[in-house]
């Protein structure tokens, strides 16, 4: 076979969606409190509507959004306790992780990890500065 190894990534409109719309949650552009329509948005993305609403409805299955019938969608808000319950069961989850990882070595993916951990770091740098507050 020509293209052993190749492979082709197919992604929906909802897909595409999803993503571009949790990056908006994370960084801040869709603000916690504020209702938005998918109808609006769908529109700033260039796509129907069809596919946002079942992003958004995605969201709201994760709990990121409320669905608000015949209004849209509100941005849920977090509490400090939210963030301290998440930081918690990260510290349960992530530590004995790391600890693993260090057992194992890293050998070829350090250097992939080191560039993941930059994004992640700027990606809540941006969430947490006051221009997206």
């Amino acid at each position: 076979m020509v293209l052993t190894g190749a492979s082709l990534q197919r992604t929906s409109l909802r897909d595409q969606a999803l993503s571009v719309l949790r990056e908006a949650l994370v960084t801040g552009a869709l603000e916690p409190g504020e209702v938005y329509s998918a109808a609006s948005l769908a529109t700033e993305l260039g796509v129907s509507t069809s596919p946002v609403r079942e992003a958004m409805l995605a969201l709201v299955d994760e709990g990121l959004l409320e669905a608000l019938p015949n209004r849209g969608f509100r941005v849920v808000s977090f509490t400090e306790q939210d963030f301290t319950e998440i930081f918690e069961l990260r510290m349960m989850l992530e530590v004995p992780g790391a600890g693993r990882v260090a057992e194992l070595g890293l050998g070829d993916r350090a250097e992939r990890l080191s560039r993941l951990v930059d994004v992640i770091e700027r990606t809540a740098a941006s969430a947490c500065s006051p221009a997206s507050a």
